[in-house]
């Protein structure tokens, strides 16, 4: 359970991070 949680959170801050980024680029 603990560990979803936590690869659900990692899977956030990669999304989060790829559109910050790809806002930066555009």
């Amino acid at each position: 359970y603990n560990h979803f949680i936590w690869h659900l959170f990692v899977l956030a801050g990669s999304t989060c991070h790829f559109f910050s980024v790809l806002w930066y680029a555009v």
